[in-house]
């Protein structure tokens, strides 16, 4: 199951990867969640290929 404060961080982090167009994928437990699983959530698992990322000063 996902908490209200694992689903308020995951929302962030979707939305600003969506805003700076970054390609990602949710993996780990969350993505096993998303699927079914009952697993108890400790953290969220979030994969961005080196190639989406461009890193700017």
């Amino acid at each position: 199951m996902i908490s209200e404060n694992h689903l308020k961080t995951l929302k962030l982090l979707i939305s600003t990867f969506d805003e700076y167009q970054i390609p990602y994928q949710i993996t780990g437990g969350l993505a096993g969640n998303i699927y079914g699983s009952k697993w108890p959530l400790q953290d969220i698992d979030i994969e961005v290929p080196q190639t989406g990322v461009n890193i700017s000063t």
